[in-house]
């Protein structure tokens, strides 16, 4: 695209054979256009091939492009490699057993268990 703003022709005719009539900068203002006209057309291609890849692809058993409800809810880490990525990962909490964790107790005692107390006023 910037080929058709800055292209000029006394750049290009410094090795004495190449003769163009230059960009946008020596008034060939439909060099623009052609420029925008390839970006268009090398985007519609790409965009368009790579739509029917990935159509032909999940059509294949083995290759779907989404994973599976359950793989979701246990994470995509598991489900794709194995194992988690991170050792904090909580597997039971929250989005298995809900916010009240596998004990039964609700989240918040938890965390407010180590809470300071406010002192009262006598």
């Amino acid at each position: 695209m910037i080929s058709g703003l800055f292209a000029a022709d006394y750049i290009a005719a410094l090795d004495g054979v190449t003769i163009i009539p230059g960009g946008w900068l020596n008034q060939n203002y439909i060099q623009l256009a052609y420029q925008l006209c390839d970006c268009v057309t090398g985007f519609s291609y790409s965009f368009g091939m790579t739509c029917i890849i990935l159509f032909l692809m999940n059509l294949i058993p083995g290759l779907s492009l989404r994973a599976t409800e359950e793989a979701e809810i246990n994470g995509i880490d598991e489900a794709e490699i194995g194992e988690f990525a991170y050792d904090f990962v909580e597997k039971e909490r929250d989005y298995v057993h809900g916010p009240e964790g596998i004990d039964g107790t609700p989240a918040s005692v938890h965390s407010s268990e180590n809470a300071i107390e406010p002192k009262s006023e006598v």
